[in-house]
């Protein structure tokens, strides 16, 4: 007995360092792996249609188009019923990368899967996120999102100005076709939200965020010529693992949004107030660090012309606006970057948008912006976009016909305008919550 218990204390070492060592090299295992985490590579802010403009389906499939930023390996999609007033039944759901149209790449098709099933059902006012998926998803793709709706489905949830055109069939579950059945062209995203990827923590999304100047109107439809794709492509040119997402919204207004109920009295306007969505569209965004705002003109411009001249704003009050946004940010660890207001002078939307006094507000809170420091950086879209010798008025070459939103060209300066950088690396830090300025 005495000769053996020495070597069975021996046997007990070895077997603890072995354990130790084990653990050492699993340790260091997990330490040598790329960490990750889940960001946006595409999304659209939500809004509730007019109840004249809300789509039904029956039976049929969608197949919405979206072109995403960042690249990456692993992907999961939002779906999204904030405004429907009855549960969404989803029968099957696929992505795949588009080849042109609605047609598909099958060699890269992929179903999606709920918790483990293939269909889910989406409570009114709910979303639903995938489980993820294995999908070599290059930078800048078109990505086909391919919905079944097995029964009557009314999209009163969607992004109204998508820009670019999507696709719904014929009856039937057609989500895994190649060759997808064309019946009707959507220019609007039903139901989609967002699209993530799993990507390395250096990697990270910057929020374009207010209205419809953010949201593309007056661009090419089909191009991708809105500014927010543009800095994409500059950013993904420089090599810079930024997504950037757009969360804008046609006629959004920072301080009031408009109810259900009055749209059809304020000329069908949608969208909550960019106060009221900004944690939902910017700080809820997964891997999101910086936020560039874009918004105010409307809620200059339509008092008196959409909307009652009692909601008339002063600088004042949209500079109050900005400054609850920045504290927003900055208590949630995002840097903000402002933007001036461009110059709209004549614009045909509809009689009264412009006035002498507008211009007035417009120049004070431009003023403001410039100069009080108060945002983390600026981009001068005013100086960019207004014709010099017309101040008040956009550059004819900059001009998409309605003197209110830039054309193709004009979206192309604005993007060539946000110093790369501004953005890098500040938006790819940790997002350092309650940070200082």
């Amino acid at each position: 007995m005495r000769a053996e218990e020495p070597n069975e204390g021996r046997r007990s070492l070895i077997r603890m360092a072995a354990m130790m060592l084990a653990i050492a090299c699993a340790a260091a295992r997990v330490e040598a792996a790329p960490a990750a985490h889940w960001v946006a590579t595409w999304a659209a802010a939500p809004q509730q249609p007019p109840a004249a403009g809300v789509r039904h389906f029956q039976a049929q499939t969608l197949r919405l188009i979206v072109r995403t930023t960042l690249g990456g390996r692993v992907l999961r999609v939002r779906i999204g019923n904030l405004y429907g007033k009855e549960p969404l039944r989803i029968g099957t759901a696929r992505v795949a990368l588009r080849t042109a149209a609605a047609d598909v790449d099958p060699a890269t098709d992929r179903p999606l899967f709920f918790h483990g099933r293939s269909s889910v059902l989406i409570p009114s006012h709910g979303s639903a996120l995938s489980d993820p998926v294995r999908l070599e998803l290059p930078p800048e793709a078109d990505l086909a999102v391919s919905l079944f709706l097995p029964g009557a489905a009314a999209a009163e949830t969607a992004h109204i100005l998508a820009q670019q055109t999507s696709y719904r069939s014929s009856a039937g579950d057609w989500s895994a076709a190649a060759h997808f059945p064309v019946e009707g062209k959507l220019h609007d995203w039903p139901f989609l939200s967002a699209v993530e990827i799993r990507a390395p923590l250096a990697a990270a999304s910057v929020i374009a965020f207010g209205d419809s100047l953010v949201d593309g109107d007056g661009a090419t439809a089909d191009r991708n010529r809105r500014w927010p794709n543009l800095l994409a492509h500059r950013l993904a040119a420089a090599g810079k693992p930024l997504a950037v997402i757009n969360e804008g919204i046609i006629a959004n207004r920072l301080l009031r949004g408009v109810a259900p109920e009055m749209r059809a009295e304020y000329g069908g306007i949608p969208g909550d107030a960019g106060l009221e969505r900004f944690r939902r569209d910017v700080l809820a965004q997964p891997g999101a660090r910086c936020v560039i705002v874009r918004i105010g003109t409307n809620d200059l411009g339509f008092p008196g012309a959409f909307t009652p001249a009692g909601e008339s704003v002063s600088a004042q009050d949209l500079i109050a606006g900005y400054q609850r946004l920045i504290a927003l940010a900055r208590r949630n660890g995002h840097f903000i970057f402002g933007t001036t207001m461009p110059p709209f002078e004549g614009a045909t939307l509809t009689p009264g948008l412009y006035s002498a006094a507008k211009e007035t507000v417009r120049g004070q809170v431009n003023d403001w912006i410039r100069h009080s420091r108060a945002f983390d950086g600026i981009v001068d879209f005013d100086r960019v976009l207004r014709d010099p010798e017309h101040p008040s008025r956009l550059q004819p070459r900059y001009d998409s016909g309605d003197h209110l939103h830039p054309n193709d060209n004009g979206y192309g300066a604005l993007a060539e305008a946000v110093p790369i950088a501004m953005l890098w690396p500040r938006c790819a830090a940790p997002n350092q919550r309650g940070r200082t300025r």
